[in-house]
């Protein structure tokens, strides 16, 4: 598990990932309009960030297989779901 000063992302459960926040909600993915946050490594096409802060997310979906933000700033994280069983930030 890999961290920054910004996002992280925790593992639960095998077949999901959940991503959880901190630092003044600097980095984290809406899934279901609450407040849950994750991501389901079998649907990577239809999750999505939401991102309030001064620079926005965005959710790349030109790839069948990989969920990603890019992100030009501090947290600076890379969602990599290319890989069957794993979900990692690389920084």
């Amino acid at each position: 598990m890999y961290y920054d000063y910004n996002c992280y992302i925790d593992m639960y459960h095998d077949d999901t990932c959940y991503i959880d926040m901190y630092l003044d909600y600097n980095c984290y993915i809406d899934m279901y309009h609450d407040y849950t946050y994750e991501i389901n490594r079998y649907h990577v096409y239809k999750c999505y960030i939401d991102m309030y802060h001064d620079y926005n997310y965005y959710t790349d979906r030109y790839h069948d297989y990989n969920c990603y933000t890019g992100m030009y700033h501090d947290c600076n994280c890379y969602i990599d779901m290319v890989h069957d069983n794993s979900c990692y930030i690389d920084m």
